[in-house]
This record gives structure tokens, C-alpha cells and sequence, in this order.
């Protein structure tokens, strides 16, 4: 949703995706009680159900959007990553609570996804990478040039592509889809100055390269922000030239009927 009156859209989606539910409840806020809502609600015999005016704490829904809220902030805090990713971090934060079981006697000890589905979620996509995480992803380049390139995992691309499909920011700011990503070693991480890079936005300005047809999912206001890139890209050229030079020194002979690769001079 980019504006209120998406709401009916969101319904909808969620018809889609979930199913059709006996009862909803809402506010009193207009566009989810009258116009295209009421028409929806009316198609597909949904029972409608109102709280009292200014009594929010009637909708158990509100209390959960303040938890989700405060799970995005503290996410948004921790990876110190650019508030203009707040869509992406929101969307990693309800996913996760919705596939994580709460203390709560209505869930039974089930997950919420659980409850409303009736099926054990599969939690993989999830389970390899936190928010705003340091990874390689595959991308095209030019030879010789290294097709493995330093990026964030924003959360998982559920519309593009086949499972296990993620969203990354790249060092140029660009926002692409990628499935064929891996895990920084312990030695890039020491050869990458991660902790000092990572108060930085990887690029100069958050771009949105997602599916043809399909609008930005970041705020007007906030797309076209300028970031500070000129410390990421000189170390993201540095550690892509000494990976060149790295690549330069090794030869592949033949030797003894045997295919090897030598890390150095062959004598």
C-alpha cells in the first residue's frame, strides 16, 4: 500500500494469496467501511465488524502493528542501515513474526502463518541471512572482470524468479533480485573494513531495478535522496583489483597427465 486508498488492493491481495476470511475488523476509517471495500466485502460474504470511535485497543491488530513497528526500528537501528529502507525492513519484520510461535492462548503454540493457513510454514528462506547481512551475489560482467560482487540482503523476492530468491542492494545503490548468492568467509571479512563500510549506504542513491511494470517501493520523497559513496566505491575498486591481480598470478598447466592450478610462478 502507497496510500490509504490501496486498501481495497491490499484486501484483495490477501484474498489472493491467503484465502477469504469469515469476519474482518477495522476502524471506522472510510476507505475500509465504504466505496471498493464495502463492494469486496459484499462479493464475498465477508461479516464486517467496526470498533468504537477513537477505541483502537478493541482491534487486537493495532497491538501488533506497534510490535511490528518497534521490531522494524530496532532492525533499522542495529544494521545502522539508511531509513529509506524502512519498506524492506518492514516487510523482513512481518514475515518473521508471522513465522515466529508467540505466548499467546489463541495460537495454541503455533505460528500465526499456521493458524490462518493450516500448513507448517517453511521458515529456509529466512533462516540463512539477517536483515541488511554482508553477502557475495552473482551478477553479469565483462571478462575479466569478477562476476561475484559484494552486496545487503534486504529480504526474500517471495514474486520473482524460483524459491530462494532475495532482494540486494548492490554498491551502486541498485536494488536487483538475485538467487545465487553465498556467505562472506571470515577472511573477506577481514579483508573487507566491514564494520566501517557498514554506517554507509552501498551506492550513491537507492535504485529500484525490480519487475517491468511494477513501481518503486520506496517513498517519492525519499528516492531521490543522495547518500555519501566515495569511501564504499574505493574499497569495493580496491578489493575488485586485488582479486584481478589475484586471478593474474594463477596459471593452469599441464603437468604429469594432470590438470593443476598453481597460486604461483610455475618454476
Amino acid at each position: 500500500m502507497r496510500a490509504k486508498g490501496d486498501a481495497p488492493h491490499a484486501l484483495m491481495s490477501f484474498i489472493h494469496e491467503v484465502g477469504v476470511p469469515k469476519t474482518l475488523m477495522s476502524d471506522l476509517a472510510l476507505e475500509e467501511t465504504r466505496g471498493e471495500w464495502a463492494k469486496i466485502v459484499k462479493q464475498y460474504h465477508i461479516g464486517q465488524r467496526t470498533t468504537e470511535a477513537k477505541s483502537p485497543w478493541q482491534n487486537r491488530a493495532e497491538a501488533e502493528i506497534h510490535e511490528l513497528k518497534k521490531l522494524t526500528r530496532r532492525v533499522l537501528k542495529q544494521s545502522r542501515a539508511p531509513a529509506e529502507l524502512w519498506c524492506f525492513a518492514i516487510e523482513w519484520a512481518a514475515r518473521t513474526r508471522s513465522l515466529t510461535a508467540h505466548d499467546t492462548m489463541l495460537l495454541k503454540s503455533r505460528t500465526p502463518e499456521e493458524r490462518v493457513t493450516g500448513r507448517t510454514p517453511d521458515i529456509s528462506e529466512y533462516s540463512h541471512y539477517g536483515w541488511f547481512d554482508w553477502l557475495w551475489y552473482r551478477d553479469e560482467t565483462s571478462f575479466p572482470e569478477p562476476n561475484l560482487l559484494l552486496g545487503k540482503w534486504l529480504g526474500v523476492a517471495s514474486k520473482v524468479g524460483q524459491a530462494m530468491t532475495y532482494w540486494v542492494i548492490t554498491s551502486k545503490g541498485t536494488i536487483v533480485a538475485r538467487s545465487s548468492v553465498a556467505h562472506l568467509t571470515e577472511m573477506d571479512g577481514r579483508d573487507q573494513n566491514l564494520d566501517k563500510e557498514n554506517n554507509l549506504v552501498c551506492g550513491t542513491k537507492v535504485k529500484w531495478t525490480g519487475p517491468a511494470g511494477r513501481k518503486s517501493p520506496l517513498p517519492q520523497e525519499e528516492r531521490g535522496r543522495e547518500t555519501e559513496d566515495s569511501l564504499v566505491n574505493c574499497q569495493m575498486r580496491e578489493r575488485e583489483r586485488e582479486e584481478r591481480e589475484s586471478l593474474s598470478k594463477r596459471m593452469i598447466y599441464y603437468d604429469d597427465s594432470c590438470l593443476s592450478i598453481s597460486c604461483g610462478e610455475r618454476e
